[in-house]
């Protein structure tokens, strides 16, 4: 996807592509992509493994520019695996940002690249942050960021598409205005939100604190569950 942004930049030139161009731009751009991972891997990649990679792959990616197509407001790529010192309280964090486009209003998207489930974006809006990768880059970046986007190219179609939170309504279709979230009005309200949320959790890790926040997606990473005693510490709460 890097490479094919790099080649088209911007939404006017995907739209003039027709499907036999598109197609084989994607196919060029997946047998590189293939080949690069074949070169790290070579034991995993014969001949005829790298051919299904590439023709699974190609598919995958123009289903996905299907959904490129479909949203409504123009747009040009501003930065592709954009590196980035981000400064929240006391911590310096390097990052990598996969894309950031900028709407023909002047406004910046900031998107990260999913593959697995829809990530539920509902805790942004709490007062302590889950998935807090996207909220530290809006309001790190030193310019005005209109929304938050997951471009998920699940292997399951039902699956792909965007998900997240802007300033206006109709990015794409699965991204959310801020007026319609739970106890914000305006764009303003969220990103304060999240820079004062971000800050504490900042604090907090600063400080060394380490309180045990069990979660399916936490718990679902955790490697000492045979150490755990969360599940000990429900039961005896529901036994008082």
């Amino acid at each position: 996807l890097q490479d094919l942004w790099t080649q088209l930049a911007h939404s006017e030139r995907l739209a003039a592509c027709d499907e036999a161009r598109l197609r084989k731009l994607v196919e060029a751009a997946t047998a590189k992509a293939v080949a690069s991972q074949a070169r790290q891997l070579p034991e995993q990649f014969g001949d005829r493994f790298r051919s299904l990679e590439i023709e699974r792959l190609t598919a995958l990616v123009l289903d996905w520019f299907n959904h490129e197509r479909q949203r409504t407001q123009a747009f040009e790529i501003d930065r592709l695996e954009s590196e980035q010192l981000l400064e929240i309280g006391p911590l310096r964090l390097r990052t990598r940002i996969d894309r950031i486009d900028r709407l023909a209003d002047g406004s910046l998207v900031v998107i990260d690249y999913k593959t697995g489930k829809p990530i539920d974006f509902s805790g942004w809006l709490e007062d302590r942050l889950t998935e807090p990768q996207l909220p530290a880059y809006c309001i790190s970046g030193g310019q005005p960021v209109g929304a938050a986007v997951f471009a998920n190219l699940a292997r399951d179609r039902k699956q792909r598409g965007f998900t997240g939170i802007g300033e206006q309504a109709g990015f794409a279709p699965g991204v959310a205005s801020v007026d319609d979230s739970d106890g914000f009005d305006e764009w303003h309200e969220l990103t304060g939100h999240w820079r004062d949320a971000l800050s504490r959790l900042a604090d907090e890790i600063h400080a060394g604190r380490c309180d045990p926040t069990p979660s399916v997606l936490a718990c679902g990473y955790c490697e000492f569950g045979d150490l755990c005693r969360v599940e000990q510490q429900l039961a005896e709460a529901l036994d008082d």
